[in-house]
C-alpha cells in the first residue's frame, strides 16, 4: 500500500494498530511517497492520491471530499 506521508501520518498511523489487532493475517507493507506509482515494476496492490481521479489506465474510487487552502507569507 503506498499513501501521501501526510495521510500516513495524519489518518493510517492512529489507526494502524487496531487493524493489525483486527486483522492479524494481513501482511502489510505501507510506503509512503506523494509520486504516481507502477503498481506491477513497484508491486504496490493499493494507492492513495491526492489528484483529480481522471486516469483511464487506473480503476479509480473517491475516498474523500477534501477542503484546499492555499497559504502565504508575507515578506516585508
Amino acid at each position: 500500500m503506498s499513501v501521501p506521508p501526510s495521510f500516513a501520518a495524519k489518518w493510517f498511523a492512529p489507526r494502524m494498530a487496531s487493524f493489525l489487532k483486527r486483522y492479524p493475517d494481513v501482511a502489510l507493507d505501507l510506503t509512503t511517497s506523494t509520486a504516481f506509482v507502477d503498481f506491477e515494476l513497484d508491486g504496490v496492490d493499493l494507492a492513495i492520491r491526492y489528484f483529480n481521479g481522471e486516469d483511464p489506465t487506473l480503476t479509480v474510487e473517491n475516498c474523500a471530499r477534501t477542503k484546499r487552502t492555499c497559504m502565504a507569507r508575507r515578506i516585508t
